[in-house]
Formats: structure tokens, sequence, C-alpha cells
């Protein structure tokens, strides 16, 4: 699902080094084209369907960013 909705994963792992702040377990960090695209991907069927089941086994921590032209 992320593919098919542009996006790219550009980290992830159960190694992070968390210098400050309570957020600990996998990261993952995943790139689209825009803001609008990583929100149409969070609403998709195919998202809601996986965070349904995701919600029954692990607590989240998810957030939408702009990001920086280069």
């Amino acid at each position: 699902a992320i593919k098919k909705y542009g996006g790219k994963v550009l980290a992830r792992g159960a190694v992070a080094d968390r210098l400050e702040g309570d957020v600990d377990g996998i990261v993952m960090m995943i790139e689209f084209e825009s803001k609008d695209a990583a929100n149409t991907f969070y609403h998709s069927e195919e998202y809601q369907a996986a965070k349904t089941v995701r919600e029954e086994c692990a607590d989240t921590d998810l957030m939408i960013a702009e990001g920086v032209a280069e």
C-alpha cells in the first residue's frame, strides 16, 4: 500500500538510538510526494484495514509533517 500511494520507506528498524523523549520501539520514516499524498495514504482503505489490525497489538505515534524543499 505504501508504494501504491507513492511512498518510499526512508528508515525502518527496531534499533533506534533514543536520545530525548519517551518514544521507543520500531521506528519507520516514509517519504511521500506531498503532505496531501501522505494524507491520502493514511485515509486509504488499505491503510485503515492495516491500522485496525495493528491497533490490536501495538501502540503507535504517527505524525505527518511537511518536508523541506531541496
